[in-house]
């Protein structure tokens, strides 16, 4: 099943136009009065970056090959600590309520754009910066070459027994992805995830 590209344009077309529109009158008259700002975030999370570890493991296309039938798919065991881990999970968590879109079997963060059938297939927007720190320490590992960087990161929220069936995303993600399983050991067939690893997958990949 391949993602549909013009269902999450539509949806993100109609939460603009929502924060957008004007409130109706009596909205308006609740919005007017003062209220507390919202309590900031742990300074930890606003400022978190990855940092860059020497001791990351380094991807390796032979040693961390993943001998199941498919070629082109990788694993890369305990990439992040599990200090990092929780760290991650906070900046998640601490994300603004209107960042979420609730899917059928899961919750989506769409960061770094919107998918577009014009502008290059991409309507590009900055990456949150302790998202931006995990794609360069991608870079930097050899998850993805200094020339083709990640620059689109969809941030799905899985409860127990959630989940999407088998599928192929559309040809904007070529030619290659990576996943980072977090607070995970849901096992994606046939290699086990988990917590902290890293998977990646090269356009070489035969599916």
């Amino acid at each position: 099943m391949a993602i549909d590209f013009k269902m999450l344009l539509r949806e993100e077309r109609l939460r603009a136009r929502e924060r957008h529109a004007p409130p109706p009158a009596a909205a308006a008259a609740l919005l007017s009065e003062p209220r507390s700002p919202p309590p900031p975030l742990p300074q930890t999370d606003v400022d978190w970056a990855l940092p860059s570890r020497n001791d990351r493991p380094e991807y390796d296309a032979e040693a961390h090959a993943v001998d199941c039938g498919v070629r082109g798919i990788a694993h890369i065991a305990e990439w992040c600590s599990a200090e990092e881990e929780e760290a991650m999970l906070r900046c998640t968590d601490g994300a603004p309520a209107h960042r979420w879109t609730q899917l059928r079997g899961r919750r989506l963060q769409s960061l770094g754009g919107t998918p577009s059938s014009s502008d290059g297939g991409m309507t590009r927007e900055p990456l949150p910066s302790w998202v931006q720190s995990v794609c360069d320490e991608l870079v930097r590992c050899g998850v993805f070459p200094h020339d083709q960087p990640p620059n689109h990161v969809l941030l799905n929220e899985y409860r127990p027994g959630q989940g999407i069936d088998p599928h192929k995303d559309g040809p904007l993600y070529a030619p290659r992805v990576a996943i980072l399983s977090l607070s995970s050991r849901a096992p994606p067939p046939p290699h086990a995830r988990r917590p902290g690893a890293a998977y990646g997958v090269s356009s070489q990949a035969e599916l």
